[in-house]
């Protein structure tokens, strides 16, 4: 199928490919589309999501490599528990909601939710030198509050792995809120 009329400036245009009218070098700002060497178009869309989709898979992957090297199975926390039990500057941190935490929690532990929308000014009055266990519900808001701290310049700071399920599934000791 041949078109009509060629617009002005694409008459030396090769076609692409079979549903492909015109060729356009390079990107067409008014569509969105970018020219591949092979021929092919692709959108503008497609574009933007690969590059969210691979940016985003980095920087998740980094963030949890740089966690890891500060995460301890249940067994390995509560020896660090009880190994500072008399440190005042050891601290253990419940990121959980309230009504979790007044459920069951680590005894000791001292409630600072993740979501709290004054969860930064809560940590930031904390002493820089303490040392730090953090725990949330399943282990995945920890590495989150963990890197929140490292920009608040913390560094001894450690993760329940598996959060506090996993600390129920080993048969720890747990407190509850008295009413």
């Amino acid at each position: 199928m041949k078109p009509a009329a060629m617009p002005a400036g694409l008459a030396g245009c090769v076609k692409a490919q079979k549903n492909i009218d015109y060729c356009y070098v390079g990107f067409q700002p008014h569509t969105f589309n970018f020219a591949l060497a092979n021929g092919q178009i692709m959108e503008y869309s497609k574009i933007y999501r690969f590059f969210v989709f691979f940016f985003g898979a980095f920087f998740i992957v980094s963030g949890i490599a740089s966690a890891s090297e500060h995460v301890l199975p249940p067994l390995e926390a509560q020896k660090l528990i009880e190994a500072n039990k008399d440190n005042p500057q050891f601290i253990i941190i419940d990121l959980r909601t309230k009504a979790e935490f007044d459920d069951a929690h680590i005894e000791g532990a001292k409630l600072v939710p993740y979501y709290a929308t004054n969860f930064k000014r809560i940590i930031s009055q904390m002493d820089r030198e303490s040392k730090i266990l953090l725990y949330c519900q399943k282990g995945r808001q920890s590495p989150l509050a963990l890197k929140a701290l490292e920009k608040l310049r913390f560094s001894d700071m450690y993760i329940l792995d598996g959060g506090f399920d996993e600390w129920i599934n080993a048969g720890l000791p747990t407190a509850y809120t008295s009413f």
